[in-house]
């Protein structure tokens, strides 16, 4: 993990605060009624709507992919999709993340025609999404094993909008 000044952080420290911010919004109020349709009908079944579509931007970041990629496929809440943009890079991340959506079948890779920048790439990845809830993760980021699971169930109990939550380790939920 990377903090604001550019330095590396010793994994052991980063367990003060995780992911300044974690943007989670709200699609629109048909898809919660979707979901809740899609979700419900058949229990054997594999769900047809996640609850959260993280998205993921990548553009050269080979060395810190594996592990973001790890900390989204081991969440403890496991209703989610995991969308990877290409940013059209030239190094070997998108050959990482091949290997890990081989693997799990909640990872999709959607590349871009050509280098769009992070903010064009995000729209990108929000348009492909099929969940319920975006959050926005850096490439060169990771989240809490906890993070999914804390997100929905704050959304469950204000059911209502959440912007911009900070995450911290040991403290819980900041909004």
């Amino acid at each position: 993990m990377v903090d604001k000044s550019g330095n590396f952080l010793d994994p052991s420290t980063t367990n003060k605060i995780l992911y300044d911010k974690l943007d989670l919004k709200i699609l629109k109020r048909t898809r919660m009624e979707k979901y809740i349709k899609s979700n419900t009908k058949d229990k054997t079944k594999k769900l047809t709507t996640p609850f959260i579509s993280i998205i993921i931007p990548v553009y050269n970041v080979e060395k810190y992919i594996s592990r973001c990629l790890e900390s989204c496929i081991n969440q403890s809440f496991s209703d989610i999709e995991i969308l990877l943009i290409d940013d059209c890079g030239n190094d070997n991340s998108i050959s990482i993340a091949k290997s890990f959506a081989k693997k799990d079948c909640r990872i999709r890779i959607i590349k871009n025609e050509k280098n769009l920048g992070l903010f064009h790439t995000r729209i990108v990845g929000e348009k492909e999404a099929k969940g319920l809830y975006l959050l926005h993760l850096d490439s060169d980021d990771y989240i809490d094993y906890f993070t999914c699971k804390i997100l929905y169930r704050k959304v469950l109990d204000k059911n209502v909008l959440i912007e911009n939550i900070n995450i911290i380790y040991g403290g819980g939920i900041a909004a």
